[in-house]
């Protein structure tokens, strides 16, 4: 054989190879930002590097296929644009229809799962494949409101709801004006918004049991009493049983952890605290309740199917729990739900949030104010929130084939975080947000920032708030109150 017909060969052997495994090789490794100047051309020449390379309908059809399937949300839209700019002629397939339609609803969350069965039919498209592959696409893309809603696994009497309200600081008793026990308690759209949100859930939930928890060391008698008939009032018009209950009265706060609760610290440091100590204390109590759920109020309510649906049952049968992984970090504390009675579960999460913060904070009171620590004895707003990627740990991260679908999320709606996206905070060293605080010589806290600048114009020393230097926790009884 000629040199010439080698190389002839060779040509007709390449150009015959199949484009399309480097095609998405380009896919995987592409990235588009909204500052990007590149135009469609040049983006489609980096995806399509050979412009005399052909591609078959099915060869289409999978790198489409690709793009709707695998590629970063981010990207979904400007890589369809190149393929319509590569290919003018392609039509997305009925059932690449109801994919972009779920891409494309990710802000708005507004298709449900009875929507995406629709879609599929009528489009001729409809299997159990495609239904899965369309949940399981909805969650990657952290749409809440696709999913298969569990048809009556569980009921509103397997579970109490828990919200919580901590005051940054404490409400005047002298004055004695607060009429609700949010905030100062004087802000009538503070409390007719937050009170709204409770009633969505409780309406959302009829029969179901519901706490809301409150310091009532950091409130006065007669809120406590105006808060209690509004709240006696929802429950009799929504059905639910719901109960005004003080973080003070948990068992670990009254054995050891009250000074933890001290107004001087930052609130989100007790918020987190008080979510942790509310489950540790529920998770107790299997013959009461199977499920322990624990929401910001500012957390979208859900009824019991959709709230537990089956890939979080399922979930909750492996694993015992579940958190909110529609945040930025795929974790948020914002929401999560426990099973009780799993005994080594609530040991973990009692040695890797309660423990440990004890520990941790024992070494430090043995040093002076001066003394300088490593990042992981500092004691700020996100310390507690930080505490769970131990107790996550052993589970998440050493388990064998834990990916993105098995790892144990919760979908569920969520506002912007109060910490600018994953725990940014702006650098405002008044902001209370930036709050440090630790103990020594006594059970009154030192605080730097934040607050503490009334005190001192340095961000860098320790000082007692002078507000609360003197302060002492005097909660209210709620007993003999019935709502």
């Amino acid at each position: 054989m000629s040199i010439s017909s080698v190389f002839s060969l060779i040509e007709n052997v390449i150009s015959n190879q199949n484009p399309v495994p480097d095609v998405l090789r380009r896919i995987e490794d592409f990235y588009h930002s909204s500052f990007s100047i590149k135009s469609l051309e040049c983006d489609c020449e980096e995806i399509f590097k050979d412009p005399s390379q052909m591609f078959s309908e099915s060869d289409r059809l999978e790198i489409v296929n690709h793009i709707l399937l695998n590629s970063n949300q981010n990207d979904v839209g400007r890589l369809l644009e190149i393929v319509r700019y590569k290919f003018p002629d392609y039509e997305l397939s009925p059932f690449q229809q109801v994919l972009l339609d779920i891409f494309n609803d990710t802000e708005n969350c507004s298709l449900s799962y009875a929507a995406i069965c629709e879609k599929l039919h009528n489009r001729g498209c409809f299997s159990q494949e495609n239904l899965d592959v369309c949940i399981d696409r909805a969650f990657i893309l952290k749409n809440h409101n696709i999913v298969i809603p569990s048809n009556g696994e569980v009921n509103v009497h397997d579970y109490v709801l828990n919200f919580l309200w901590i005051n940054l600081d404490c409400q005047d008793r002298e004055k004695n004006v607060a009429q609700s026990v949010f905030g100062l308690g004087i802000n009538k759209e503070h409390e007719t918004e937050f009170l709204g949100k409770v009633e969505v859930w409780a309406n959302d939930h009829p029969g179901a049991k519901i706490n809301l928890w409150i310091d009532t060391a950091l409130v006065t008698e007669n809120a406590v009493k105006q808060t209690f008939l509004r709240l006696r009032e929802m429950s009799s018009s929504s059905g639910v049983d719901l109960s005004l209950c003080d973080i003070r009265s948990l068992g670990k706060v009254r054995e050891n952890m009250n000074r933890y609760f001290h107004p001087s610290i930052p609130v989100y440091f007790r918020v987190d605290l008080a979510k942790v100590l509310i489950a540790d204390e529920l998770m107790l109590h299997p013959d009461t309740f199977k499920y322990v759920v624990v929401s910001d109020i500012d957390i979208g309510s859900q009824p019991t199917q959709i709230l537990f649906d089956t890939r979080t049952i399922g979930f909750l049968k492996e694993y015992g729990y579940v958190f909110n992984g529609c945040g930025v970090s795929d974790f948020e504390n914002s929401f999560f739900i426990f099973e009780t009675g799993r005994e080594d579960l609530r040991l973990a999460h009692q040695h890797s949030l309660i423990d440990i913060l004890e520990i941790k904070m024992r070494r430090v009171e043995s040093h002076s104010l001066e003394a300088y620590f490593h990042n992981e004895y500092i004691f700020d707003s996100q310390f507690v929130y930080n505490g769970y990627r131990e107790f996550r740990r052993p589970i998440e991260e050493s388990a064998l084939g834990m990916n993105r679908f098995s790892t144990p999320r919760k979908l569920i709606k969520t506002p912007l975080s109060q910490f600018d996206f994953g725990g940014v905070f702006r650098d405002n060293k008044r902001d209370h947000k930036n709050e440090i605080f630790r103990f020594w010589g006594s059970d009154v806290p030192y605080v730097k920032r934040g607050r503490a600048m009334c005190d001192t114009n340095s961000p860098y020393q320790y000082v007692r708030l002078s507000k609360y230097e003197r302060w002492k926790p005097e909660p209210i009884s709620l007993e003999g109150v019935d709502l």
